[in-house]
């Protein structure tokens, strides 16, 4: 059967509204028209590292079953007249982004298979390094020229991660995300969840959930602290683990809906080993080397240090005061020692800075870091300072096979109203 491929970002706004929260209405308003979606939507987690980045810094995809072309012109004239509602415009003038097309893959695993490539390049590219709006819309005009474009609306660099949601490739890792959302009476309002609901969740569902609540510092992870639409939202490895949170977690307040995201957060997606004289500004990289210069302190606690490695390029590396056992243990090592940083690059004025958020230790000169693999001597900071992409060491705890795209029936637990699900 036919699909409607469906990509949307930046609808973050200055009051509160969110891009998920946009995509969670436009699903359930898909769903009581008996429409199907052919997976999950996808929450796709873009380059932690650019300073333009929303708020939520996420973009979604939706890939809807059709009959035919007319019925997907019919879902999209549902798709446009709900953005509408919510309005264009974007966050900080970034501008929104949606973009809707038709497909003949008849499957989920079909439309990865025949989709353009420059889509999955697109999404690579949007959450490792910085990406040229021009590379967005070139491959906007390829897709238009090859597929019926139902409909398309941008205004600025939310197009790269509308696209970018389109292409993203979860056969190596993925994991889900469940994002319950408040009433619009409450969006200003401080929420208030009960932290030992969230612990004994936290604890009766581990090691197939994650990120809920940081032991280090004492604080629930499940919910933002901004004025916006999400009341809180679980993580994990597994769909019907998270449909228990709606029931075990003392939110404090009624919930309006929530939606089941499949997503690449805490999969180390925005990470690729480099050569320091490949790294450019805003990439995000793990790198092989030696401390070069002894580490030093630096007024507002953070300490420094300069890396080498074998192309003979140099850079500067920084722990954050917040980034804890990892600042500790940085201050500590001599010159001359091997180690594997992973992290976000930042220009400040001429130079490059490295900012770690993961620090592995070696007792020798053989590095075997690698992106997705779990190591007793990788540092972490604490599970508060971590970004949405960043993996915590919680994951490694988990030993089930994942499989994408899927072969098996479709989706049940996408969505639902209240408690129910749809």
């Amino acid at each position: 059967m036919p699909l409607v491929a469906i990509g949307l970002d930046s609808f973050d706004t200055a009051f509160s509204g969110c891009t998920t929260h946009l995509a969670s209405l436009i699903t359930l308003n898909l769903i009581s028209e008996d429409y199907e979606l052919a997976d999950n939507p996808w929450l796709v987690r873009l380059n932690p590292a650019v300073p333009w980045k929303t708020r939520g810094n996420g973009a979604v995809a939706l890939i809807v079953i059709v009959d035919d072309y007319r019925e997907a012109s019919t879902v999209a004239r549902l798709v446009k007249h709900a953005a509408k509602a919510y309005g264009y415009g974007g966050a900080g003038g970034r501008g929104t982004a949606l973009v809707l097309y038709y497909d003949d893959a008849g499957s989920v695993t079909d439309y990865v298979a025949v989709r353009e490539r420059c889509l999955e390049s697109l999404y690579s590219h949007a959450t490792t390094r910085l990406v040229a709006r021009e590379h967005a819309e070139e491959c906007l005009h390829l897709i238009a020229k090859r597929r019926p474009l139902l409909f398309y609306h941008h205004g600025g660099r939310g197009l790269i991660g509308a696209l970018a949601a389109l292409g993203a490739d979860f056969r190596e890792d993925y994991t889900y995300e469940l994002l319950a959302y408040r009433s619009v009476d409450n969006w200003l309002k401080k929420r208030m969840i009960d932290e030992h609901s969230v612990i004994e969740y936290d604890l009766a569902t581990r090691p197939l959930t994650f990120m809920n609540y940081d032991y280090e510092v004492g604080k629930p992870l499940i919910h933002p602290h901004t004025n916006d639409p999400v009341l809180y939202g679980v993580r994990g490895e597994e769909r019907e683990v998270l449909i228990k949170a709606l029931t075990m977690i003392d939110a404090g307040e009624a919930f309006t809906h929530w939606t089941l995201y499949r997503t690449n957060q805490a999969t180390n997606a925005h990470l690729r080993l480099k050569t320091i004289e490949k790294i450019r500004p805003y990439d995000n990289v793990v790198v092989h080397g030696v401390v070069s210069s002894k580490p030093r302190s630096i007024p507002g606690g953070h300490t420094i240090a300069t890396l080498r490695d074998h192309s003979g390029g140099e850079i500067s590396i920084a722990a954050y005061r917040e980034s804890g056992r990892i600042r500790k243990t940085l201050a500590l090592i001599e010159a001359g020692a091997p180690i594997t940083v992973a992290g976000q690059v930042k220009p400040h004025g001429q130079k490059l800075t490295l900012n770690i958020e993961q620090l592995t230790l070696y007792a020798d000169h053989h590095f075997s870091y690698g992106i997705r693999s779990c190591s007793k001597n990788t540092i972490h900071p604490p599970l508060s300072s971590l970004h949405h992409l960043a993996m915590p060491p919680e994951r490694c705890l988990y030993r089930g096979g994942k499989r994408w795209p899927e072969q098996k029936p479709r989706e049940k637990l996408v969505a639902g109203v209240g408690q129910g699900v749809i």
